[in-house]
C-alpha cells in the first residue's frame, strides 16, 4: 500500500479511517505479531489505561498513536474482553479534539463511580506551549451502553500547584473512607521526581493536598527525575502502590532498564501523607516493561497489566509499521509483604496445553505459536539451563539453585534490542523446593513467570530469518 506522511500531532478524523483500515490489514501480516497479547492494529502503543471491569466486560484502554510506529499524538484506544483472552476492538475511543487536549490524552484510569454507575476515564490533556507544558487533568464518562463522552467540565485541574512544575500527569483515581483521591505522577523545580494528591468528595472537583512522601524503613525513597504512571490499590490486607520512574540510577542488577517500575507494599497514612512501605520490589525484572496499572477485575479480583515496552526503543517491527504490546493480564497477590503477580488462569488456556520441560532440557525451538513450558525441579543446588532457539541463534535462561538466581541472556541472539541497556537481566528468588518456572512464548513476546509469580521477567526476542516478509 502507498503509505502517507502524517504531522505528528494528527487526530484521528472521519478521513482517516479508510487509510488506517488499510493500514491495519497490512500490519496484520507483520511476522512478528503475538495471537494472545493484546497490541494495536497499527501505530503505536504504549501505557495501559482506563483498565476495569463494567457491565459484565474487561474494558482495556491503551495509550496509541496511529499513523506509525513512533511516538506522537496519543489517543486512547480500546478493547474489551468478557473472558480476558478474546479481545474486541470497540471504536469508542478517546480522541484528542478539544482545544485543551492540542497535544493528546495522556495516560490515567478508569473509575466506576457507585452514585451514577457510569464509568469516569481520568486522563492528562496534554497542552504544551513554548515555554513548556500546562498540566490539565480531564476526564471522560462511559456509560453503560458504552458510549463515551467528554466531560463538559474538562479541564477539571486546570494547571500547577503551587510550587510545582509543569510536568505533572497520569491521574490515578480511587475512593478510601468515603472520599475521592487523584494521585498524579509529577517532578517538582529542582528536578527531583514526585508523588502529589488531590482530594474531592465528587468525581468532577479536586482539591490539593500535596506532596505524598514514600518511606521504607524511615528513609525517603530516590524517586528519580520523574515519577509517572502512578497506581494505588488494595491486596490481601496490604495497600499497594506502583510507581513507574525516570532518572532512577542501576543499583548492581536493578534497575538496568531506561525507565523503571516499581511496586511498594505497606500502608497509605492519608492523615500524614506519606506511604509507608515495607517492601519494595521491580515490578517486573525483565528487559521490556513499564507503567503498571492496577485495577479490580470481575469480583473485585485485584489486577494489572503492564506496557511490555519501555522508552524510546527501536524494534524490528518498526519497518511493518507498528510497535510494542501490553503484558498478560496479572493477578496481585500479597504473602508475607511480597507481591506475586501470576499471570491470570482466564487467559492459559489460550496457550495451549503447556509443555513439560525437564530439569536438564535440550534446546528447545520457538514454534511462533502460543505456547506455555512449565520447567521445574528440585534444589539440588545447580545451575540449570533452558536454551531457545537454533543452536546460533538464541537466548537462554539460567537458573541457579545455589545463588538463587535467574538470569535472561540475549546476548547470542543476531538481532539485537537495545542493545544500549544490555543483553542480560538477573534477579533473586527466596529459596524453594521445587523451582517452578512457567514461560509464556508469544512469537516474539516472552513472560518468565517463577515461582507462581514472585519474580517475573518480560521481554520481546527476534530471530533471525522471520522477518522475510517484505516491509510495509
Amino acid at each position: 500500500m502507498e503509505l502517507k506522511n502524517f504531522d505528528k500531532y494528527t487526530a484521528i478524523s472521519r478521513e482517516h479511517i479508510p487509510y488506517l483500515r488499510d493500514l491495519a490489514a497490512a500490519v496484520s501480516q507483520s511476522p512478528y505479531r503475538p495471537v494472545v497479547h493484546i497490541c494495536p492494529p497499527c501505530g503505536l502503543l504504549n501505557d495501559p489505561n482506563g483498565l476495569c471491569w463494567y457491565e459484565g466486560w474487561y474494558h482495556v484502554f491503551y495509550q496509541w498513536y496511529p499513523f506509525g510506529a513512533s511516538h506522537g499524538m496519543k489517543h486512547w484506544a480500546h478493547v474489551k474482553s468478557r473472558d480476558l483472552s478474546a479481545w474486541e476492538w470497540c471504536d469508542e475511543i478517546l480522541i484528542p479534539s478539544q482545544p485543551y487536549e492540542k497535544n493528546g490524552c495522556y495516560s490515567g484510569n478508569a473509575f466506576v463511580s457507585p452514585e451514577d454507575g457510569n464509568c469516569y476515564l481520568f486522563y492528562t490533556a496534554n497542552y504544551k506551549t513554548e515555554k513548556g507544558r500546562i498540566p490539565k487533568q480531564a476526564a471522560a464518562i462511559m456509560k453503560p451502553d458504552g458510549t463515551i463522552s467528554k466531560c463538559s467540565r474538562n479541564p477539571l485541574i486546570d494547571g500547577a500547584p503551587s510550587g510545582m512544575g509543569g510536568d505533572i500527569r497520569d491521574p490515578f483515581v480511587f475512593e478510601q473512607n468515603g472520599r475521592y483521591y487523584m494521585m498524579l505522577g509529577a517532578t517538582d523545580p529542582k528536578g527531583k521526581g514526585q508523588l502529589i494528591l488531590y482530594s474531592g468528595s465528587t468525581l468532577l472537583e479536586w482539591d490539593y493536598l500535596g506532596i505524598v512522601r514514600i518511606t521504607e524503613k524511615g528513609k525517603e525513597l530516590n524517586l528519580g527525575t520523574m515519577v509517572e504512571c502512578p497506581g494505588f490499590i488494595k491486596s490481601d490486607g496490604y495497600d499497594v502502590l506502583m510507581i513507574s520512574l525516570i532518572g532512577l540510577p542501576p543499583q548492581g542488577d536493578r534497575y538496568l532498564n531506561q525507565f523503571t517500575s516499581l511496586a511498594l507494599t505497606g500502608r497509605l497514612d492519608l492523615e500524614h501523607m506519606e506511604f509507608r512501605a515495607e517492601r519494595t520490589q521491580e515490578t517486573d525484572c525483565g528487559f521490556d516493561f513499564y507503567a503498571p496499572q492496577p485495577f479490580y477485575g470481575k469480583d473485585k479480583t485485584p489486577m494489572v497489566f503492564g506496557w511490555l515496552g519501555c522508552g524510546e526503543q527501536k524494534l524490528p517491527e518498526d519497518r511493518y509499521h507498528w510497535r510494542h504490546g501490553l503484558t498478560l493480564p496479572r493477578l496481585l497477590q500479597v504473602r508475607q509483604g511480597q507481591l506475586y503477580t501470576p499471570p491470570c488462569p482466564e487467559v492459559l488456556p489460550a496457550f495451549g496445553t503447556p509443555i513439560q520441560v525437564p530439569p536438564h532440557p535440550t534446546p528447545y525451538s520457538n514454534p511462533k505459536i502460543p505456547v506455555c513450558l512449565n520447567w521445574s525441579f528440585e534444589d539440588d543446588g545447580l545451575p540449570h539451563v533452558l536454551q531457545v532457539g537454533s543452536s546460533e541463534d538464541f537466548w537462554s535462561l539460567t537458573v541457579d539453585m545455589a545463588q538463587r538466581s535467574i538470569t535472561w541472556d540475549r546476548s547470542s541472539l543476531k538481532i539485537p534490542v537495545d542493545p544500549a541497556y544490555g543483553s542480560l537481566r538477573r534477579c533473586t528468588f527466596a529459596p524453594c523446593s521445587p523451582m517452578e518456572l512457567l514461560i509464556c512464548l508469544d512469537n516474539t513476546f516472552v513472560e518468565i513467570y517463577a515461582n507462581n509469580g514472585e519474580r517475573v521477567l518480560s521481554g520481546r526476542t527476534y530471530e533471525a530469518g522471520s522477518d522475510e516478509i517484505p516491509a510495509i
